[in-house]
């Protein structure tokens, strides 16, 4: 388990008509929604009459406008005694001290809330809020698939050995971790017949896709996971029409553009590839501006022209020495180079003569250089751009292109593998669609860099 600072959930554009068919509420969930909204408003929450949830949006439930918003108005205030979290729960003052668990996804003490919470009944405070807690079956994230499905629709990419660390891992934090604590702590109502693994998994679940941090808590290295009730119903695209806003009381979803009556009011994940959307939360976008894809360094070991290879490779990459310790990849995205320093540096040593690496004393790249070819994309995440890339040295280009080629033919290898797999139960065969939908995008970001390396 990774944490990520996380929006919402939601589905592809695609199956936006077949979510809306198929996600109408029963009049039992039509109560429980209701209930959730008369008791964010009896504990202090603000929200506009202008907007209201409805089960007419992308994924189970969203929030749509019932009239026309202008830009910056304010759509709701979240007071800060409303989040869940480790520091504010129902047994807030019997578990003071006691959650602070250390766990490589830090999400443990989160966890034990929710479980805590989730097995209280009308006994939580939080009760309206975790009424509302998706089932499994609503978030199909890997973490859920059976594992043969998993193996056959994501063996061979990236996001499959991230999906098998993540379902160990949360075995591993259940088991070493969770569960003692369970154990040593039934006067506080735990019980390990009622918080088994398989709650705990599908509360991970809930954390992977509905959970936020706050960037105002410092206290921590990783601050730890809360959920934000309202805020957390807002589905996602990459251009949305409304943000969080942090104050030191609340938490305000404001407009960043007018919303028209009936529209849906969406919040963003943030500049999130669709490896990362399918892994924490089940969907992916087609024509992602967010995709990326990686070009492993260590192809480039086989580029035929490298002279003095092993020290080269030495000086970038060893452990302990290199000027890149650890780094495996170049990211590229829709726009240009994404590991824009690495990048640079790396095509720069690589492609020296052993004359120039032996009087290479290590200086900065140009600063002109640094100007001409590097731009800031609309999230602010610097990249060397497509047409910078055009205008590199020649030998620069002959080695990103071979190392480019490599990976462009592995994935479309394993495209074709993937498009050719014949499902017969519709949930596979859209699980199958996702993985196509992710192996085009980061092939289009290849043919695109092939290109202009040409």
């Amino acid at each position: 388990m990774s944490l990520k600072r996380t929006s919402t959930r939601s589905c592809r554009d695609g199956e936006v008509c077949a979510k809306r068919k198929a996600a109408h509420p029963s009049s039992n969930e039509k109560d429980m929604v209701s209930t959730f909204w008369s008791w964010c408003v009896e504990n202090g929450m603000k929200i506009s009459s202008k907007v209201q949830i409805s089960e007419k949006c992308i994924h189970r439930y969203g929030m749509i406008a019932n009239t026309f918003i202008e830009k910056s108005e304010i759509l709701f205030e979240v007071p800060r005694t409303l989040f869940l979290w480790e520091k504010n729960n129902s047994e807030s003052s019997n578990l003071s001290g006691l959650l602070s668990l250390k766990s490589e996804s830090g999400w443990v003490n989160l966890l034990l809330v929710l479980m805590l919470e989730t097995t209280k009944g009308k006994s939580s405070h939080w009760w309206p809020y975790m009424q509302i807690v998706p089932p499994t079956g609503i978030l199909d994230t890997p973490i859920f698939w059976p594992e043969d499905a998993r193996n056959t629709i994501l063996g061979g990419t990236k996001l499959h050995s991230l999906v098998v660390n993540d379902v160990k891992n949360i075995s591993k934090e259940y088991n070493e971790i969770a569960l003692p604590f369970i154990e040593a702590h039934a006067n506080l109502g735990f019980d390990k017949g009622k918080h088994t693994l398989e709650l705990f998994t599908q509360l991970v679940g809930f954390v992977m896709a509905y959970s936020f941090t706050d960037p105002e808590d410092g206290s921590n290295d990783i601050n730890p996971p809360i959920m934000v009730p309202m805020a957390d119903v807002l589905n996602h695209i990459s251009k949305n029409n409304a943000h969080l806003q942090f104050d030191e009381d609340t938490w305000k979803m404001v407009a960043t553009r007018n919303i028209s009556p009936n529209e849906e009011v969406f919040n963003t994940f943030g500049f999130l590839s669709n490896t990362q959307l399918l892994q924490m939360y089940g969907f992916v976008e087609e024509d992602s501006s967010s995709e990326m894809v990686e070009i492993p360094v260590a192809v480039m070991k086989n580029y035929a022209n490298i002279s003095s290879l092993e020290k080269k490779w030495h000086y970038l990459f060893h452990e302990e020495d290199g000027i890149f310790p650890g780094c495996e990849n170049i990211v590229i995205g829709t726009k240009g180079i994404l590991s824009t320093e690495e990048a640079k540096i790396i095509l720069k040593i690589l492609t020296m003569s052993t004359s120039e690496f032996s009087s290479y004393d290590g200086e900065e790249w140009e600063s002109d250089s640094e100007s001409d070819n590097s731009d800031s994309s609309d999230n602010d995440v610097h990249v060397i751009t497509f047409q910078s890339i055009k205008m590199l040295e020649g030998r620069q280009k002959s080695l990103l292109h071979y190392a480019c080629d490599i990976v462009y033919s592995e994935l479309g290898q394993l495209l074709k593998e993937k498009a050719d797999l014949k499902f017969i139960d519709e949930l596979n065969i859209k699980r199958q669609s996702k993985i196509v939908i992710l192996l085009k995008g980061q092939i289009s970001i290849l043919e695109t860099l092939l290109r202009f390396c040409s």
